[in-house]
């Protein structure tokens, strides 16, 4: 056999960095935090904001160099834009979020505009923006009320629109009956506009003006960028273009640049000439030298920094490397995560981490890992090899398996004895402690993502069978170490991504379910006999259970659901990460990891942190429907609505404004018969009457209650 180079390449050390905890998870990777990122804005050249998912805010007063979580208390995607140091909005559904303390406190205001469009200063503030109505809208009360500004002629559609000082703007528009489009024009801040045809093109783009006469627009077929020094009269052709799709932007009279797709149109002398900048990433540029990026290989969630316009960059997240497919620990300091081609250790409970780059040849994506004891382990690669360690990850050893599949699961219920299942339908088997494994060979139509032992003979596989045109979820069941396997077909699960023991009886599959639900976690009590479900809204990625009670799901979207009960029930907990977390694993009830792609590491030592949303009061099976009265009512910001299920049935609460909006939803998911309470933080709403909805199958109640603050 082989033996395996190690290689240190580097240490992630996190040196002046804060260990930044929210709802019961913190963040050990990337630094300051995560999730995928969406928005910069600059107050001034030393203080900037950056937005992204799940209520994602963070606050550079260096000028990007470094950064600071805002915890804004939101679990929204915010889009943020701050008109100064305190003030920021961001879109929210039917209206927009609003902060006056730096993002520490929002306030949900309906509207009719989800963001903000563009902001004027002087001489007092004044909001416009543009609908999906086809309108423009505008607003001098920071956003409080919107008034309409433009309601374009019938068969026009509106395209952008540009202020270029407090009083003269333009928009453009395209026309739906196959004649030229044309311009509209403000001369008194959006009070009345004044039509301007063209023969320029039937369709217009993005537009910027500069002053009240001089500006830019883009056109198609063919794809330009025209300026015009008259105010819309006559526009000479400056630049022939790939599209019109973008946004321009300039800092004073001569320099701007236009954004296309992945590309910087750049002048220096008002459009005269131009010059290409290919930046395949989101760049938000300051000015026309320095400005932040975001870049990693599935989630733009590392902060970059350029002084000159994207031909350098400094990378100013800290990260361990690698997209993460599993993680495992040894005790509470000693744990291995895998990514790539490879293995990444700590031995300070995830503040450090030491990376082994497995130098392989071909494709070798470390897939799975653990250990069956302090020192040794095996880890599962791409191409039918699985390697093994005897000295706690000092050293590998990696073997041959003969089937040359993707590794997808591996389990130990010995030092010696081992199993291992492929994407493609191969089993694997060795008694010998890895250095040899026989090859059951193919299960045409099957494909794997998990297997689990519970001793040496006893275990069960979960994937799926390709025939057909959909598909359908297997698990497959030995009671005698793999010489012969009994088959459960579950025709509504698509896959089964993994699999985890609570008990020697009391097994778990999890994975997606077709529709209507999409997440679905299957649970055996009798060894694999018979098999129970539970739904989801999303796809379950990763399950594990630290003891016979308490498991955790990683699903898509960010959440985590938790169940404290053996999986009677699963509530979702308010994790940190907005996308779905591939390996889980906990060393006791509270102590946990969550690893992803991005670099995305994560902890807990509080057992997750809190429930979300809906948790359930007892385990009775209620008499009759009911939706109760809020409590407390009125109520300042928090109050608890409490309703019972008579039978399992999907379940949906929701709250809505005086007008009838639709502002949030409590619930939307499948309940058991029960008992349930529900708490709303109405924190970011304005006070003023609310409707609460409880909708079931056969069952609807509405209720009103009032915030007042």
């Amino acid at each position: 056999m082989k033996k395996i180079l190690l290689i240190l390449i580097s240490i992630f050390s996190i040196v002046n960095c804060k260990l930044l905890s929210q709802n019961g998870w913190l963040w050990l990777s990337p630094l300051p935090q995560g999730n995928s990122l969406s928005n910069v804005s600059y107050v001034d050249a030393q203080t900037v904001y950056v937005s992204g998912n799940l209520g994602t805010l963070m606050k550079s007063t260096d000028g990007g160099n470094s950064f600071d979580l805002v915890p804004t208390g939101l679990r929204d995607n915010l889009y943020v834009t701050f008109i100064n140091e305190l003030t920021g909005f961001s879109s929210a559904h039917n209206g927009i979020f609003r902060t006056q303390n730096g993002g520490i406190n929002w306030q949900y205001i309906p509207a009719p505009v989800n963001s903000i469009g563009q902001v004027l200063s002087t001489p007092t503030t004044v909001f416009y923006s543009m609908s999906n109505y086809n309108r423009i809208f505008k607003s001098t009360d920071l956003g409080e009320t919107w008034n309409e500004s433009l309601i374009p002629y019938i068969n026009t559609s509106l395209t952008a629109f540009h202020f270029a000082d407090s009083q003269t703007g333009y928009a453009t528009c395209q026309r739906t009956d196959h004649f030229m489009a044309q311009f509209y024009k403000t001369s008194n801040g959006g009070l009345t506009w004044d039509t301007i045809k063209t023969i320029v093109s039937r369709t217009l783009g993005t537009i910027c003006f500069t002053d009240s006469i001089t500006g830019y627009v883009t056109t198609t077929i063919p794809g330009r960028i025209l300026k015009t020094t008259n105010g819309c009269i006559g526009w000479d052709t400056v630049l022939s273009t790939s599209t019109s799709s973008g946004s321009f932007r300039f800092f004073n009279q001569t320099e701007g640049y236009f954004r296309g797709s992945s590309i910087y149109q750049v002048t220096t002398n008002a459009g005269i000439n131009w010059s290409q900048s290919n930046i395949y990433s989101p760049f938000f540029p300051f000015d026309l030298n320095q400005g932040l990026g975001f870049r990693s290989n599935y989630l733009y969630n590392l902060i970059f920094k350029t002084t000159n316009f994207g031909q350098n960059w400094t990378q100013i997240t800290t990260s361990v490397v690698g997209d993460f497919l599993d993680v495992t620990f040894i005790n509470e300091n000693t744990g291995f995560a895998v990514a790539d081609n490879r293995i990444q250790k700590t031995t300070n409970a995830g503040i450090e981490w030491v990376e082994y780059y497995l130098n392989l040849s071909g494709f070798a994506a470390v897939e799975n890992i653990m250990f069956v004891n302090d020192n040794t382990g095996y880890a599962g690669i791409d191409g039918g090899r699985i390697a093994k360690t005897t000295n706690c990850g000092i050293n590998w050893i990696v073997y041959e398996t003969g089937c040359y599949d993707h590794n997808h699961g591996m389990s130990f219920p010995s030092a010696d004895t081992g199993y291992a299942v492929t994407k493609y339908g191969f089993y694997l088997k060795t008694t010998n402690g890895g250095v040899t494994w026989v090859n059951s060979g193919q299960r045409e139509n099957q494909g794997y993502g998990d297997v689990c032992f519970v001793n040496n003979t006893t275990g069960f596989a979960a994937g799926d069978s390709s025939l057909g045109s959909l598909g359908f979820g297997l698990i497959s069941v030995t009671t005698n170490g793999g010489e012969s396997w009994k088959i459960s077909r579950f025709d509504s699960v698509e896959f089964f991504y993994d699999a985890c023991i609570a008990t020697p009886t009391t097994w778990f599959a999890a994975g997606s379910q077709y529709s209507p639900t999409k997440g679905v976690v299957l649970r055996s009590t009798d060894g694999g006999v018979s098999w129970g479900k539970s739904y989801f809204p999303s796809h379950i990625t990763a399950i594990t259970f630290p003891s016979s009670m308490s498991g955790y799901a990683s699903s898509h979207g960010g959440l985590i659901f938790k169940t404290t009960n053996g999986g009677d029930s699963w509530f979702p907990t308010e994790c940190i990460a907005s996308s779905s977390l591939d390996g889980l694993f906990f060393i006791n009830d509270n102590t946990g990891y969550g690893v992803g792609s991005g670099g995305r590491i994560i902890k807990t030592t509080t057992g997750g942190g809190n429930f979300i949303g809906i948790q359930p009061i007892n385990s009775s099976i209620p008499k009759e429907f009911k939706l109760s009265q809020n409590y407390p009512n009125p109520f300042n910001p928090n109050t608890k609505i409490k309703f019972q299920l008579v039978k399992g049935d999907h379940a949906k609460l929701v709250i809505y404004d005086v007008l009838g909006r639709e502002i949030s939803v409590l619930v939307n998911e499948e309940l058991k018969a029960g008992n349930y309470e529900v708490n709303w933080n109405a924190a970011n709403y304005p006070s003023g009457v609310y409707f609460y909805r409880l909708e079931t199958g056969d069952y609807s109640e509405t209720r009103k209650m009032v915030l007042i603050k």
